[in-house]
């Protein structure tokens, strides 16, 4: 024990244990301690508040009219009690502290008094102490102590008639209390928050505030706060502070709360995606400008800046690129309001969402393209010319060498002769500046200037002699200036860029005249070989026209010319050997022939995986050919390797997703719908493979099994429905769900049906145990209860129906179904249980009906009293029944002897002719069988039959 504690009185020790602090306050409440303190007096005292939050009587304690003043009973009022703290003593902090417990407690200043006295101190002590994080009792000593203020000021923070601030705080001191506040807690918080009553009571003050007088900044504050609490996120406070300030909030605000999140590291893809889906959802709310695009750009940037984009980025989603781009086209670009947007952030986000593009194909991208080049060509002729000339100031501020905006914006224009007139005009433009510009970027300009503007007649040949033309002439150019410049052209990298930006332009072909004869002169008069880069645009161009033949003719031609794609781990160039494996499945069916082509390509991406979509391509053609056990090899090598229980596995479930999602619904709708083995082994292999891969969906755990099941594959159905029990377990409800309902009924049906034992009775127990299903229908119960009479479980089966029978019909308990189970039960026992149990169907409040009337006839036929049975045939008019074809087809069908049905055919034609022709037409008669124990002789005598 800590001295200062063992010095204590005993009383007081005593008293210690009944103290309860509070995580999230640090407040001690100890409602009955006073009397004890007071009798110590050698004891230091504690700070004492009353507790703020206590139900008090609008009645002033201090007045004289208030005849019970001096009875106050301390036990119902609640008391705080702050224990001293020796180290803050002497500080600034303590000073105020003590202040505060004499103002808070005082019973001898009248209460006006007594709250300008605390408003002015609790003033002194925001403008006066720094940081409130620094003292663990600040904040719940400010809480009380604005609390009692507020109390006493009628609980509002204005004055009624005026409107005006007044009582409590001013406005100022108002915000820098919050300011501090949500500071201090801010940096103290772990995990859900809750805040303490007089933030809440700020916060939702500030949030109603139209005023402009409230400042951004503390704004940003609230929506940090409120997204920090319990059962709370940022989109909904966002959502809720937008709704309620629409009016006065603008781009300010958006500027600061992203320098907000971005100091604290909190800044994420979700926060741009939330504030994205609030300003659309609330269009009047002007909260979006430059600063927001630009500040989503360079955050896409920087996440790629030191690694490029992986393959499969489902450990870390923020990197994830489909789901970047998806952000990227639909909301930021899809949902920009461009008139508003300057000349800059649109050719940003050009740039941006071209170059995601190149890593990965998305269809979305030229839908982006195509909004930010209309909004230009489409304008009026003045507008336009104007905006041609922002265009080009902003290619002129980009930095010397950094040419990549230029070069993008030449690429996308002049591929698309509807806007010629900006690819024209920046082409004049770069042409014009020998200094700016590089060499290799004017040429390329130049040379898409002279294809863009070609006539249509002109050959290939003569389109590549030209160019060859002006290679000569401007290095003969740079030859003669070699002097006067210092800039040298890399031969590769011009043998790239006219591959590159050519063609796109026009019907150049990728494997034709052109791109022969340059390669040509560049191999025999320049001595460059053709890099990897010629071989992927050209390989780009072919899958752009979807010409298989052409793609893959090309990379064979890089094959044979030794080009070495392993050697580079440019993302760029996966994405085309990837696009190059989905055009070739999209175009051929053989996989015999497929394969082979997949095997080189496969070779040459010696350190990557392929994508997703890639994978999808060749598993729909390896399962056409069922060609399962390469399709599992292929995935165990494409696929990251997860462990088996790891709890982060390949995402399926958002809209990012998609990709995966195809491949998992591909895989999980060949298990569930494989036929050609008799065993179906493959399927459930299959199924197991999956499970290493996803977390599978839960709605799809019902139809595996089911599928199972009727594959008479019953312990399948039942690992399955262990799994589910062991995530539920393991995770809790919220990541993965119990076992619905359903998939107990179910299961206790085809367990039951198929007598599986092990199967009933382990589901059985596991639902015993289920809190999330407190209570069984009747509808489960009667599942169950036929389940063990299926088995033959006469006792298990009557004991179930017992607990059943305490809850009559009228108020859900045993119903019609019920007794149909019970008199099949008793069948498998003894006729005269049977007919025990028939008798006494009275006092269960049920009057047979037609299920329950024909199973008394199975029992009579079943165990051979064909008279009576044929008795009860003619009775069965007085529970207003009928004899139809069902009841003689069940009454012949369920007869075990041939003499047996003998005599209820004879009978069945004597009597009711038509319809036993109808029955023998039918094809549904059974020949008498000797009875066999694990067979169900009667499973289809359910009620639902």
């Amino acid at each position: 024990m800590h001295k200062r504690a063992q010095a204590l009185p005993s009383k007081l020790r005593n008293l210690r244990n009944v103290i309860h602090v509070s995580k999230h306050s640090g407040y001690v409440y100890i409602p009955t301690v006073l009397s004890a303190i007071e009798e110590c007096p050698s004891v230091t005292k504690p700070v004492i508040h009353y507790r703020a939050y206590s139900k008090v009587s609008w009645f002033n304690p201090l007045s004289k009219f208030n005849s019970q003043k001096k009875n106050l009973d301390k036990e119902k009022l609640g008391i705080i009690i702050e224990e001293p703290n020796e180290n803050i003593e002497a500080t600034i902090e303590g000073n105020y502290f003590r202040t505060f417990k004499h103002y808070l407690k005082t019973t001898e200043i009248p209460v006006n008094l007594r709250r300008r006295i605390l408003s002015e101190k609790l003033s002194e002590f925001v403008k006066q102490v720094p940081n409130f994080a620094e003292n663990p009792m600040t904040l719940p000593i400010l809480n009380s102590v604005f609390l009692n203020l507020y109390n006493l000021n009628g609980r509002q923070l204005e004055d009624p008639k005026t409107g005006m601030i007044k009582g409590v705080l001013s406005l100022e001191d108002l915000i820098t209390l919050f300011e501090k506040s949500s500071i201090a807690v801010s940096n103290e918080r772990e995990g859900n928050l809750l805040l303490s009553e007089s933030m809440a009571i700020l916060a939702q003050y500030f949030l109603r505030q139209e005023s402009n007088l409230v400042p951004v900044k503390l704004l940003v504050h609230v929506v940090d706060l409120g997204s920090s609490i319990r059962h709370s996120n940022f989109r909904n406070t966002l959502e809720l502070l937008v709704k309620s300030r629409k009016s006065s909030l603008n781009p300010e605000f958006t500027m600061h709360l992203l320098k907000y999140y971005d100091t604290k590291g909190l800044l994420t893809l979700a926060v741009f995606d939330d504030i994205l889906f609030v300003s659309k959802k609330y269009p009047n709310a002007d909260i979006l400008d430059d600063y927001f695009y630009n500040k989503y750009i360079e955050y896409v940037e920087l996440l790629y800046a030191l690694v490029p984009p992986k393959v499969h980025e489902y450990k870390n989603l923020e990197r994830d690129i489909d789901r970047i781009q998806i952000i990227t086209n639909r909301r930021v670009i899809g949902g920009a309001i461009l008139d508003k947007l300057s000349v800059g952030v649109l050719l940003k986000l050009l740039r941006l969402a071209t170059e995601l593009e190149t890593v990965n194909r998305r269809k979305e991208t030229q839908q982006s393209i195509t909004k930010i080049l209309d909004f230009f060509v489409n304008k009026p002729k003045e507008q336009l010319d104007s905006a041609l000339k922002l265009i080009q100031e902003e290619i002129f501020k980009q930095d010397f060498g950094d040419e990549a905006l230029a070069e993008t914006l030449l690429l996308v224009t002049w591929s698309n002769t509807k806007y010629k007139v900006i690819a024209q005009s920046l082409t004049d433009y770069i042409l014009a500046d020998n200094i700016k510009f590089s060499e290799i970027l004017r040429f390329q300009a130049a040379v898409q200037d002279f294809v863009g503007n070609a006539s249509k007649d002109i050959s290939e040949s003569e389109l590549a002699n030209t160019v060859i033309q002006r290679v000569d002439k401007l290095l003969e150019e740079i030859k003669a200036n070699e002097m006067e410049s210092d800039e040298e052209i890399d031969l590769s990298e011009l043998y790239n860029r006219i591959i590159q930006s050519l063609l796109t332009i026009g019907n150049i072909s990728p494997r034709g005249d052109f791109t022969d004869l340059l390669m040509r002169y560049f191999q025999k008069s320049k001595n460059v070989e053709a890099s990897v880069y010629s071989y992927k645009y050209r390989l780009d161009k072919a899958i752009d026209l979807s010409d298989y033949i052409q793609a893959v003719n090309i990379f064979e031609d890089s094959l044979e010319s030794f080009t070495q794609w392993p050697c580079h781990s440019d993302p760029t160039i996966h994405r085309s050997l990837n696009d190059l494996i989905i055009l070739v499945c999209h175009n051929m069916e053989d996989i015999q022939l497929i394969f082979p082509i997949f095997t080189k390509i496969k070779q040459q991406m010696v350190n990557t995986q392929c994508s997703a979509g890639a994978i999808k391509a060749m598993a729909v053609k390896m399962l056409q050919a069922e060609y399962v056990g390469d399709l599992i090899e292929m995935l165990k090598r494409e696929l990251p390797k997860i462990d088996k229980d790891d709890t982060i596995k390949l995402p399926i479930e958002s809209e990012y997703d998609i990709k995966y999602r195809e491949l998992f619904k591909l895989l999980h709708d060949f298990v569930i719908a494989y036929n050609n083995e008799d065993t179906h082994e493959t399927n459930w292999v299959l199924y197991g493979e999956l499970h290493k891969y996803f977390h599978v969906p839960y709605d799809t755990y019902l139809p595996a099994m089911k599928f199972f099941c009727e594959k008479d594959r019953l312990n399948a159905a039942l690992i399955i429905f262990r799994q589910i029990k062991k995530l539920s377990e393991l995770h809790g409800n919220h990541n993965h769900l119990p076992p619905l309902r359903d998939m107990y009924m179910y299961l206790f049906q085809a367990f039951g049906d198929k007598l599986y034992e092990e199967g009933v009775e382990e589901v059985h127990e596991y639902l015993k145990m289920d809190i999330s299903i407190p209570k069984q229908d009747i509808a489960l119960q009667n599942a169950i209860l036929n389940a063990y009479s299926n088995l033959q479980e006469v006792g298990k089966a009557k004991d179930l129906f017992i607990s059943m029978s305490a809850v009559p019909k009228l108020i859900g308990g045993i119903n019609e179904e019920t007794i149909q189970i019970m008199i099949k039960t008793y069948t498998y026992s003894d006729m005269i249980y049977v007919q025990k149990f028939w008798n006494n169907l009275s006092q269960y409040g049920i009057i047979p009906n037609y299920a329950i009337y024909r199973q008394y006839l199975i029992a009579h036929v079943y165990h051979g009293l064909i008279e009576d049975a044929i008795q009860l045939t003619e009775d069965m008019k007085d529970y207003d029944l009928e004899v139809t074809e069902d009841t003689l087809l069940s009454m012949y069908n369920y007869s075990l002897e041939a003499t047996d049905q003998k005599e209820i055919a004879k009978w069945a034609s004597e009597n009711h002719k038509d319809k036993w022709n109808e029955v023998i037409n039918s094809g549904y008669l059974k020949g008498a069988e000797q009875y066999m124990p694990e067979k169900n002789l009667i499973v289809g005598s359910n009620a639902t039959s």
